[in-house]
């Protein structure tokens, strides 16, 4: 029994422009929409604790002793959550800038899978091969969506992973503060 190369080459293809396009989709509709909600809580969580910081310094001064000893370490404490909050909004930020460039790439790794399929289908042509060398070309081509196809599996992963992090953070400061 044989195995004809060209079928398991266009069977790759095929599989990979699939799952590629599954990530595209995932890309666009989840992450284009989860990582804005999630930058919006942290944003109203950043303001929260802004009002709770002015809320303590203006009852701070405005009690007879001036600042006491024992506000200090809840203005620690108060700098050390909006600092934790930052970072996690920092992270969106990326992540949404991030997910932007990767959608592109998966965009020029189907159509760089495609182009090889039309190399390939190309070289099966004895007049079309001699005149120009498709088998190079489709193997150039291969081997560079290979590689986008490879490395947009684990942006595709660790995108999904930081995402899943940061909103269970967010999720779980919320059910701890009793807000939404």
């Amino acid at each position: 029994m044989s195995i004809d190369l060209g079928v398991v080459v266009f069977g790759l293809i095929g599989a990979g422009a699939a799952i590629t396009t599954v990530f595209l989709l995932i890309r666009i509709t989840h992450f284009d929409d989860e990582i804005p909600k999630q930058m919006d809580r942290t944003s109203v969580w950043l303001n929260e604790i802004e009002k709770e910081l002015e809320q303590g310094v203006t009852n701070a001064n405005a009690s007879p002793g001036g600042v006491s000893t024992s506000f200090v370490p809840q203005i620690v404490g108060m700098a050390s959550k909006f600092s934790a909050v930052k970072a996690i909004s920092d992270k969106l930020e990326t992540l949404e800038t991030d997910n932007s460039l990767f959608v592109k790439t998966d965009l020029l790794t189907v159509g760089g899978l495609v182009l090889t399929g039309v190399l390939y289908y190309g070289a099966s042509f004895p007049d079309l091969a001699n005149a120009y060398d498709f088998t190079t070309l489709a193997n150039a081509a291969g081997a560079l969506s290979g590689s986008l196809w490879a490395l947009g599996f684990y942006w595709f992963y660790s995108t999904y992973t930081e995402l899943s992090t940061l909103s269970h953070k967010i999720r779980k400061k919320d059910h701890s503060s009793g807000s939404s």
